[in-house]
C-alpha cells in the first residue's frame, strides 16, 4: 500500500475530494461510530468540509473521524 503521508504532507495521490466523499458514503447506513486515520488526513478533511461548506451538515461524519498515529496508508471503520 502507498504511504498517504510523508515528512507531514499528503502524497499528491491521495484524492482528498474522493475520500471525503467516501467517509460521507460509509456513514449514510448509519451504523459508522469511528473511523481511525492519520491525523494530517483527518485535518486535511476536515478543510475539505469548511471548503464546501459541509461542516455543519456532516458534522457527524467529522466527529466520527479519529486521528490515530501509523494509520498513513489505512483506516479503520
Amino acid at each position: 500500500a502507498e504511504v498517504m503521508v510523508t515528512n507531514k504532507k499528503l502524497s499528491k495521490n491521495f484524492d482528498l475530494e474522493r475520500n471525503w466523499e467516501l467517509v460521507k458514503t460509509l456513514h449514510k447506513n448509519g451504523k459508522i461510530q469511528r473511523i481511525f486515520m492519520d491525523p494530517l488526513i483527518k485535518k486535511a478533511l476536515c478543510g475539505m468540509a469548511k471548503a464546501k461548506d459541509e461542516v455543519a451538515v456532516h458534522e457527524d461524519v467529522l466527529r466520527s473521524i479519529r486521528p490515530y498515529p501509523n494509520h498513513a496508508d489505512h483506516m479503520h471503520v
